[in-house]
Formats: structure tokens, C-alpha cells, sequence
């Protein structure tokens, strides 16, 4: 793990260990393409997420990355079991599920300076109300391709408190991706 952090910047920046990742994805046209198939509700553990743009659930996350396009994450499942449990799951659906858990490495930003770390890698709309927990967005981020996902907004006596994020990038990109946010983070100074 790699953390920058200080206590005048707020501001954490971790690699997460290795997990499960599998891509679901349906190749027909967007407009021919059927829902997806309710028994994927359970891997998520609520709603199956439809519109692009939304990533539900916890232990296993699942992120609509684009129509007929997901990112489905586990930290407590074996990449072979979830591949596998997506395939039963989605049945005779028009989807096609592969196993790409070593293809990306996860970024962790947490900290209340991270959505002006963030901003200043993306052109995407940081703001709480347009990207919350639970919103997620395929973008150019630090001038690599990136999956940026909102987890957690806490809530301390109505105010915003703590953002986390995860960043989900190609694997030989980590290392860059980690240093452009640690250069980054160094704006702010030492009060």
C-alpha cells in the first residue's frame, strides 16, 4: 500500500488489495438489448443498476459503466466463483461475462480535499449533487482511461464529511496514476 496523506491536506491516496472483477457486457445494439435478468439482483444484494452512470451495493459492487456494460467488484469473492455466479445468474441473457481481475488495478482517494484532487485530473462534475455515492463515470482521468467511483459521502450534522472515491485503471497505470495523485495532493500545504 501507498498512502499520501498529511493531517493539513486530508487527503489519502491507497492502493486497495487485489479482488474479484468481472465485466459484463452485451454486444447486440442497445436498443435490442433485453434487461438484464432479475437473478442478478442477488450478486449485487439490491437492484440490478440499469442507467449508466450508477454503481449499487457494497461487499460486491456493481457499477453501469456504459448501456449493456458492467463492472461487477467483490472483496469477498474468488475471481473464478464470481465469474461463475455471474454466468449462472444472468442465464440466457444476450450478455457475455469475463473474468478481468488482474486487468485493473484500484486507486483509493479518500479525504475532504479528494474531490479537488479529483477535479483537477477530470473534466467531470465533482460536485456532491451531480457525483454522490453511488454515481460512477468512464472518463480521461490524469490522461489515462479510468472508472471513477463514488462509495461514500458520511454525513456529520448535515454537512458533507470525507468523500471516497476508487479509481479503477489499467494495471500499468497504477504506478503513474499514483504518483500524478501524490504530486497532486501536494498543493496543499501545511497550515
Amino acid at each position: 500500500m501507498r498512502s499520501a496523506a498529511s493531517p493539513a491536506t486530508r487527503v489519502e491516496i491507497r492502493l486497495v488489495a487485489p479482488c474479484a472483477k468481472v465485466r459484463l457486457q452485451g454486444w447486440d445494439s442497445p436498443l435490442s438489448i433485453p434487461p438484464a435478468p432479475e437473478s442478478l439482483d442477488a450478486i449485487a444484494g439490491t437492484s440490478w443498476p440499469t442507467a449508466v452512470g450508477v454503481s449499487v451495493g457494497a461487499a460486491t459492487r456493481v457499477l453501469c459503466v456504459g448501456p449493456a456494460d458492467w463492472l461487477i467488484v467483490s472483496e469477498e469473492e474468488a475471481p473464478g466463483r464470481l465469474l461463475e455466479k455471474v454466468q449462472t445468474a444472468m442465464g440466457a441473457a444476450s450478455l457475455r461475462a469475463a473474468d478481468v481481475s488482474q486487468a485493473f488495478a484500484i486507486v483509493q482517494i479518500d479525504g475532504d480535499r479528494a474531490r479537488a484532487l479529483l477535479a483537477k485530473a477530470c473534466g467531470l462534475d465533482l460536485h456532491p449533487r451531480a457525483f454522490g455515492p453511488g454515481a460512477c463515470a468512464r472518463t480521461r482521468f490524469a490522461n489515462v482511461v479510468a472508472i471513477v467511483d463514488c462509495l461514500v459521502d458520511r454525513l456529520t450534522d448535515g454537512a458533507i464529511d470525507t468523500p471516497m472515491f476508487r479509481c479503477y485503471v489499467a494495471r500499468s497505470h497504477c504506478d503513474y496514476l499514483v504518483s500524478w495523485l501524490t504530486d497532486a495532493a501536494a498543493e496543499w500545504p501545511a497550515a
